[in-house]
């Protein structure tokens, strides 16, 4: 039996993508953290964001 053919899409990003995704640093990402604009995700020391979440910043919903 063949699997689906789907891709796979992360439901979480690290700040390196986020940062790449709207084009910005990392100390932009933190200060969107800061405003409450973004929230982080954390998974034991490391950060993530919900891509949802990264995507509606880049459309300006946020």
């Amino acid at each position: 039996m063949q699997a689906p053919n789907k891709t796979f899409e992360p439901m979480l990003v690290t700040v390196r993508d986020a940062c790449q995704a709207l084009g910005c640093g990392a100390t932009s990402i933190y200060r969107l953290v800061r405003a409450g604009r973004l929230k982080p995700v954390k998974i034991g020391r490391a950060t993530r964001f919900n891509v949802e979440d990264v995507r509606a910043i880049a459309r300006g919903e946020r």
